[in-house]
């Protein structure tokens, strides 16, 4: 037997039963009355309690068989050591194959499990989540761990660190669900406004096609991408930054953009995540239409309109919200039809595709940009103002929309300053290299740099420490390579999204009022949101609202 399998054999217990053993000589169960031991873990009082279940230890599965008898409303999610144990379970004849065809029954290996609870585990439908290990596998777990990689993380602290990673998702959701709803079906009636006029002369913006973003590289060959935060170290680089607009593509970040502004520089792309109104202040009163501006679907719909208003030209994306899953899924059906019905026409991959994916780590805006300036094609990204960190008694840069709120609330007594110094404050703060860190501005960074390394791509974070100054200008290298073979297009109005707003609206209304439960998933975030609002919100209350909210977008 493999000496990766966890467990090594059976036993008969005292009373005739069949029991476990694991690869330590323990019995997965007691060795004199299992059964008496099944009924006692499946009748702790959490269990009836909880909507998830994680059990630590497959064995034969009759403990599984147990807990959902006790509560057949919990979906069941089983940890195992790996696959190889899994396979083993199940080939031998010792865990019964019924078990693996449950449909509220899932596997996970000590490998995945972070994932597959990320994947798995949804709040606002399973409810409360419980731990609940076999005590003598989990022992075995935690001692070969221990011989195998000298301590680190027990499963305890990995399970922790992703429900607290989960519990932060439901927290945004339950604030922000209703607002990224409404932003998304505004979003998509300004898509579907601009790709109907995008042949106009005369029209205010244009829709750019997600060809000529993954051709900016090649279109752009002497020129490095620049990504722009609104760190407090945007003010020492930005004399660098300026003495060499020539050399970049320049992609802000919205809080950004208004500095970039002030500083004299037109960013040539301009990207926003935020759903909230405030994102709107980035961009008042600065008339740039030869700014593209890429906005996550769910980004502030009034921020869209105003751009799309003032020319600039329009690129939407999605970063993962379920509702733009669904989107993506329609519009590519009806593509499809209309394919089947023109025999003659050919789908390209992007045309198929209404929003593409990008990444944006925990939600920031910075890594967005970053994986927009990938999927170009540049070779070469530098971030400017990527401090994620309080550096020099500042949360910002200069000239950000914070500089004016924060002046028009000032008075005497309350200046600036104290407005600044709240916001520093508002969490904990903890020494960084660059000043001062909070745990949410460290989990950004720490995500930013797992992205990081994944890339082929040469990434560099410019500070105004001279040597490194000296070394990027020294060493500049075009972007051109393997580029050549692509094709470049200044603007592809063929490939102009033509997104019939009103009639996946009405599919999606129709399809709410009916209660389809293939509909659940697209709207988790406002549901999460209405639950929050609403304790005593059933499946019904969800459909019956969020029907009403998307039936206002028509109005």
């Amino acid at each position: 037997m493999s000496p990766n399998i966890f467990y090594k054999e059976s036993k008969i217990a005292k009373n005739g039963s069949t029991v476990p053993v694991l690869a330590n000589g323990k019995s997965f169960f007691s060795e004199y009355n299992p059964e008496r031991d099944i009924q006692f873990y499946a009748a702790a009082p959490s269990v009836k309690d909880s909507g998830f279940i994680l059990v630590g230890g497959l064995g034969d599965g009759n403990h599984i068989h147990a807990l959902l008898s006790a509560n057949p409303a919990a979906y069941i999610m089983v940890l195992e050591y790996n696959k190889e144990t899994l396979d083993y379970l199940f080939e031998s004849g010792i865990c019964d194959r019924e078990i693996k065809n449950n449909p509220r029954v899932s596997f996970s290996t000590a490998e995945d499990l972070c994932t597959s609870l990320k994947n798995t585990y949804i709040p606002v439908i399973h409810g409360t989540f419980l731990f609940h290990p076999i005590k003598a596998w989990l022992l075995a777990y935690e001692e070969l761990a221990c011989q195998a990689y000298g301590g680190g993380l027990s499963i305890k602290d990995v399970i922790q660190s992703t429900i607290k990673d989960i519990a932060a998702d439901y927290a945004t959701q339950a604030r922000f669900g209703k607002l990224m709803h409404t932003n998304i079906l505004k979003n998509l009636k300004l898509l579907s406004h601009a790709g109907t006029h995008c042949e106009q002369k005369d029209c205010a913006g244009k829709l750019v096609s997600e060809s000529e973003i993954r051709n900016l590289a090649a279109n752009n060959t002497e020129k490095e991408a620049a990504v722009i935060g609104a760190g407090p170290s945007l003010d020492e680089t930005m004399p660098l930054l300026k003495q060499n607009r020539d050399r970049f593509y320049v992609i802000a970040t919205d809080t950004a953009y208004r500095t970039l502004y002030r500083n004299g520089i037109i960013a040539d792309m301009a990207v926003t995540l935020d759903g909230q109104n405030a994102s709107l202040s980035h961009f008042l009163g600065i008339v740039s239409p030869e700014t593209v501006l890429a906005a996550d679907i769910c980004a502030n719909a009034a921020a869209a309109r105003y751009l799309y208003e003032q020319g600039c030209r329009m690129f939407f994306f999605t970063t993962g919200h379920p509702l733009g899953t669904l989107v993506n899924r329609w519009y590519s059906t009806q593509q499809e039809t209309e394919k089947a019905q023109d025999k003659g026409a050919v789908l390209s991959e992007t045309s198929r595709t209404l929003l593409p994916v990008y990444t944006a780590g925990c939600g920031t805006v910075l890594s967005a940009a970053a994986d927009i300036a990938v999927k170009a094609g540049f070779k070469k990204v530098r971030f400017f103002g990527a401090d994620f960190a309080y550096k020099s008694g500042k949360p910002y840069t200069r000239g950000t929309y914070l500089d004016d709120t924060f002046f028009k609330a000032a008075y005497r007594i309350n200046p600036q300053e104290n407005s600044f110094c709240s916001l520093c404050y508002r969490t904990e703060l903890t020494p960084s290299e660059n000043g001062y860190t909070t745990p949410l501005l460290a989990s950004y960074k720490d995500n930013l740099l797992s992205y990081i390394k994944l890339q082929n791509t040469s990434f560099d974070f410019i500070k105004s420490d001279s040597t490194i100054l000296d070394q990027f200008q020294n060493n500049h290298v075009n972007n051109d390579t393997n580029l050549h073979d692509l094709k470049v297009s200044e603007y592809q109005d063929k490939e102009c999204a033509h997104f019939a707003f009103e009639k996946f609206l009405s599919f999606f209304i129709t399809a709410l009022k009916n209660q389809d439960s293939a509909m659940l998933y697209s709207i988790l975030p406002f549901a999460t949101w209405l639950k929050e609002k609403k304790k005593n919100a059933d499946i019904k209350d969800i459909f019956t609202k969020a029907a009403e909210l998307s039936a206002l977008i028509r109005s």
